[in-house]
Formats: C-alpha cells, sequence, structure tokens
C-alpha cells in the first residue's frame, strides 16, 4: 500500500499535531461567501461564517470544500489499514470508520469518507478533511491497540495516517 500512497504524492513529514489553521488550503473558499449559501451537492449551508447542515430551500449557489474535493478526487486524508487482523475483522474496523464519519460529520459537514478501497496490503480510506482521517486513526488505535503514524505533507496540506496490527 505504500507505493499507491507514494504516487498519490504523499511524502512523510512525521507530526506531532495537526497544521496550524492559518495555513493556506487549496478547497478552503478564497472568498467571503453571501450568507446562505447552499452547496448544490451535499446540501450543506453556509451560514456565520462555517459550513452546518440546514434546511434551506432559496440561497445562493456554491460548491462546499468537500464536494469540491469529491469532484476533484482529492482527498485531504488518507488511512492505511494493513495486517491480518485488519482482514480478520474487516466489518468492524469499517463499522468504527463509518461511525467515526457520522460522528464528525453531524457538527462538521466537510469531514466525510471518500473511498475505501481494497488492495494486496489492506485498504486504503480517503477523506476530504484531515482531521477526519487523523480521528480515524485513533479510534482504531484506541479499539484494537496496534501501531499508529501520522505523516503530514505541509506542502499538498495532506495527511497519511497508517495504522497496522
Amino acid at each position: 500500500m505504500e507505493t499507491n500512497l507514494h504516487n498519490a504524492g504523499i511524502k512523510s513529514a512525521c507530526l506531532d499535531a495537526l497544521p496550524d489553521k492559518a495555513m493556506r488550503d487549496t478547497y478552503k473558499v478564497k472568498r467571503k461567501l453571501p450568507e446562505l449559501t447552499l452547496c448544490p451537492g451535499c446540501r450543506a449551508v453556509f451560514k456565520d461564517g462555517s459550513w452546518q447542515w440546514q434546511e434551506l430551500s432559496v440561497a445562493y449557489e456554491a460548491l462546499c470544500p468537500a464536494c469540491h474535493r469529491q469532484h476533484d478526487n482529492s482527498p485531504a486524508g488518507f488511512v492505511a489499514l494493513s495486517g491480518d487482523f485488519v482482514a480478520a475483522h474487516e466489518a468492524v474496523i469499517f463499522g468504527i470508520v463509518l461511525d467515526q464519519e457520522e460522528r464528525e460529520k453531524v457538527e462538521y459537514p466537510l469531514r466525510r469518507v471518500m473511498d475505501i478501497e481494497k488492495s494486496k496490503e489492506g485498504f486504503l480510506v480517503t477523506t476530504t478533511d484531515v482531521q477526519l482521517a487523523r480521528d480515524i486513526g485513533e479510534a482504531l488505535r484506541q479499539a484494537f491497540n496496534g501501531e499508529l503514524d501520522l505523516n503530514y505533507n505541509q506542502q499538498a496540506k495532506r495527511l497519511l495516517v497508517d495504522w497496522r496490527r
């Protein structure tokens, strides 16, 4: 799986914490959106300076950063899952991954799982947000122990989370 991740443009740069929020992310909205802007992809609403889940019938329209990432197939987070334990407990592990996404997506609409791909080495989960990728890795480590490595590529604004057991 490592070769797939390196082909995706991720270089290892160990990190203890996520980057400063002031760092530029190309998928962040570049201009202030009008209040009550609706994302036509997921129906999230930009209100009071952030994306939220809210019912809205009339609004401006603009793709939110998560839908933009999904449209471009440009994940921010990569969670590599490998080891014999992963293959033996696939259903439980995916339950934890998807539960973590659901819990976070309630409050943070831009945190989503984009895809889960199977490979010879295990699985690769891609996300629209680096924090969700990190939280998935932490949830798996808390549930099953194992080894967890975080590698952040500051230039690409991408996080590689490698969990194995």
